[in-house]
């Protein structure tokens, strides 16, 4: 049985399978996106999601600011 690859909902590219292979859903991108059914790559997940996270918590940045960020590196 073969496995879909998924599209990261930030960047667009694959989500390549990661821990041995065995997980092919790749991260939640959430606050960036909120839909529950959105995914996005480990990259998209370690340079931008965490970080938003982190900044909207302390509040060192709007989330609404890091969105348009994300519409500018899909070039949107």
């Amino acid at each position: 049985m073969e496995t879909e690859i998924l599209k990261c909902n930030l960047c667009g590219e694959d989500i390549p399978a990661e821990y041995d292979g065995k997980w092919t859903l790749g991260h939640n991108p959430d606050p960036l996106i909120t839909s529950p059914d959105d995914r996005c790559c480990g990259t998209c997940n370690d340079l931008y999601v965490t970080k938003a996270r982190i900044w909207g918590s302390t509040g060192e940045m709007h989330l609404e600011q890091i969105r348009k960020a994300i519409q500018i590196i899909r070039g949107e």
